[in-house]
């Protein structure tokens, strides 16, 4: 079976849409009929596009069909082989990653910026006080945090600001083996069980995304807008598509206002517009 139709069956099992792309056979992410395919996770990048899908029809008599996806590893290699048209899900970092580890022929472009979602620092069930401050006046904390390389060190860098931890090494990605600690303990652990978990802990640092998942709407301290500017989630295309009418329609809805006062209205500080 061919490279292509694997990902093909992978994406229709996870998303329980077999029938539909029997039906409506699927080229470099198009349907027969016209329909673009776009893969996304749910929160907050599925809920964007459901909301900008009207207008893409309204506006720019493109059709698209929204296919959700949580586990993000797939949705880059389904775009890659033409199963979906572009996704979004990611920011530039983690698509530079992953366009070194593949060959030539399955690397994306970004499109356009959309948002970012800042990691947060969040109350955990063992903590003591109700401020970050009086949290932190107990001497051993327990701390989790994302396992994934480029959020973990986005994570660590956040404790750092604070002072929390002492980073003891000059790399620019960082792990939990780089920092002293100063008697805290940590938790690696998978992104989309850091809100499940809270009550095993005194602090986590969770993704603005899974926060939203979780439920969770107060963070007790959120990473600064300088830092989060390169974190910005993107759309991303093959290149071929990166100058198509489609690719330029879905950059000029998603970076306008109408979709920027969605997100604001939705997601309050958990998720914030591009400018």
């Amino acid at each position: 079976m061919k490279k292509i139709s694997v990902i093909a069956v992978v994406l229709c099992l996870l998303l329980v849409c077999s029938t539909a792309v029997a039906c409506n056979p699927i080229e470099n992410g198009i349907g027969k009929d016209g329909t673009v395919y776009i893969g996304a996770t749910s929160v907050p990048h599925a809920e964007i596009l459901e909301f900008a899908k009207d207008i893409l029809l309204e506006d720019y008599n493109i059709r698209i069909e929204v296919q959700r996806v949580d586990e993000y590893s797939l949705l880059n290699p389904a775009t890659a082989a033409g199963d979906t048209f572009a996704n979004y899900f990611q920011h530039g970092i983690y698509l530079e990653e992953y366009n070194q580890s593949v060959a030539e022929s399955d690397r994306l472009v970004g499109v356009c910026s959309v948002h970012v979602e800042p990691l947060g620092i969040y109350k955990g069930g063992k903590a003591t006080g109700t401020t970050l401050q009086e949290i932190l006046e107990k001497d051993s904390l327990v701390i989790s945090l994302t396992n994934d390389a480029t959020n973990q060190s986005r994570a660590l860098r956040l404790l750092e600001s604070l002072g929390v931890i002492t980073v003891t090494n000059d790399k620019e990605i960082i792990t939990a083996e780089d920092c002293d600690w100063q008697g805290h303990q940590y938790r690696e652990i998978n992104a989309s069980l850091l809100g499940s978990s809270l009550a095993d802990v005194d602090l986590a640092v969770i993704p603005g995304n899974y926060a939203l998942l979780a439920g969770l709407k107060e963070a007790l301290a959120t990473e600064d807008s300088s830092v989060t500017s390169q974190y910005a989630n993107i759309i991303a295309v093959r290149p071929e598509n990166l100058d198509s009418d489609i690719a330029k329609a879905l950059k000029e809805v998603l970076t306008g206002e109408e979709v920027a006062q969605f997100i604001a209205d939705k997601y309050g500080d958990a998720v914030q517009v591009v400018k």
